[in-house]
């Protein structure tokens, strides 16, 4: 089983190699002959590597001089939680809008799992209307709908973390028959926790006396518009550490929270001053 520099370390020079570079003829040596692929530029996943190189090749036609830097990376058991920034110029046809020429830069979440010391599973969020506005298109959903939607969107994510800071599970508008995968569920992340009744019931009073201060840092919105990653900080009080988590949530037309992954570096409440000790063993190392 890999380690967790291992599996960071994979994912890294799977950013430069296959998603910076758009080497094709590498992507078998990081993603598994069965990937599933979900991201915001197909309406359904893509499945396997013949599916999987299309999409490369058609981002380096559009963005020949793509790249990807990482920001942050969370590793928790089989699976990567990334924070990345993308950047280029526009040379090539992009989501049915032509080469204009502009360069781009936008920020994203990924999450990947790790089987055989290759990528099997891989979900990719980003905010594309961003990327349409970069490049002077026109959003094919209507603007006043849009902007609802990425409100409501938002709007259930703080409700999540502005309820986690009040110790409020009423407050969180989750669906009654909404879906969590989380470290402090009692299968962890790999089974979910279905019901609100089983999340207020079984999960909750798990989490509720642990939490401090709650600080939301960003938010990440998919093309499709039915998701949205939000990044924020969490202090515990016992162990007194800050995390720094990343939850995805599945949100209804109604506003209500469907489906959510949890995920932070579990390294800090396990160990806590691990960084501190692991700064002085790099210290020492130096001649």
């Amino acid at each position: 089983m890999l380690t967790a520099e291992q599996h960071k370390a994979h994912i890294r020079r799977y950013f430069q190699e296959i998603v910076s570079k758009g080497n094709l003829e590498a992507i078998p040596d990081f993603v598994a002959p069965h990937i599933v692929f979900r991201g915001p530029y197909m309406p359904e996943p893509i499945q396997g590597i013949a599916g999987f190189k299309e999409l490369i090749a058609m981002l380096h036609a559009a963005f020949s001089d793509l790249q990807i830097t990482e920001e942050d990376m969370v590793v928790e058991g089989d699976t990567i939680a990334t924070r990345w920034t993308a950047s280029g110029t526009h040379k090539g046809e992009f989501m049915g809008t032509g080469p204009s020429g502009k360069p781009f830069r936008f920020t994203g979440t990924a999450f990947y799992r790790i089987a055989d010391g290759k990528i099997v599973e891989a979900w990719s969020v980003n905010n594309s209307l961003e990327i349409v506005r970069e490049l002077g298109s026109t959003p094919t959903t209507a603007g006043d709908t849009a902007a609802k939607r990425r409100a409501q969107l938002r709007t259930a994510a703080e409700a999540y973390f502005a309820a986690l800071a009040k110790k409020d599970f009423a407050a969180i508008p989750y669906d009654d028959h909404v879906s969590l995968r989380a470290p402090l569920c009692p299968g962890g992340v790999h089974t979910p926790l279905v019901g609100k009744e089983a999340l207020r019931t079984i999960w909750w009073p798990l989490l509720v006396p642990a939490l401090g201060e709650v600080q939301v840092l960003d938010h990440y919105i998919n093309e499709e518009m039915t998701a949205i990653c939000t990044e924020a900080l969490i202090t515990t009080v016992n162990p007194p550490v800050t995390l720094r988590v990343a939850d995805r949530f599945t949100v209804s037309a109604e506003g209500k929270i469907i489906e959510q992954e949890n995920h932070f570096d579990p390294r800090d409440v396990t160990n806590p001053g691990w960084q501190k000790g692991s700064r002085a063993k790099r210290q020492r190392k130096k001649p």
